[in-house]
């Protein structure tokens, strides 16, 4: 029989195999096409990594502390119309991303992002 720290010890690692094995458990779906562009305080941005629930930025030139509530735009890369919206910040990566939560999103526009990410593609906009 294995002593308590030995236990204690096998246990644990198991636990943390276990936990590195799990897949993320989000909300909404994470996608990243078609490109959703996004303007911060005069700064636009492509992101790659977005979902119904918020966006992940490559946005180095904003200084923001996490918990920050910013106003901004958000539309397809492709396409001209932009829909208002507010997020906070939530994370800033050690890559330098930040990630954002929408807050207030029009839900035409919330429901959208959330068909595409699950359709991989752009629904029709009038």
């Amino acid at each position: 029989m294995l002593s308590f720290p030995a236990r204690w010890f096998a246990r644990t690692k198991q636990k943390a195999e276990r936990s590195v094995a799990i897949v993320e458990n989000r909300r909404y779906r994470r996608t990243s096409f078609p490109w959703l562009e996004v303007q911060i305080r005069g700064f636009t941005a492509t992101a790659k990594d977005w979902s119904a629930g918020g966006v992940a930025l490559e946005a180095e030139g904003l200084d923001l502390r996490v918990g920050t509530i910013v106003k901004g735009e958000a539309g397809w890369a492709a396409g001209s119309k932009r829909t208002p919206f507010y997020a906070d910040l939530v994370r800033r990566m050690p890559d330098g991303r930040l990630a954002f939560r929408w807050l207030n999103l029009d839900p035409a526009f919330l429901r959208e992002l959330d068909e595409t990410a699950h359709a991989g593609e752009p629904a029709e906009r009038p």
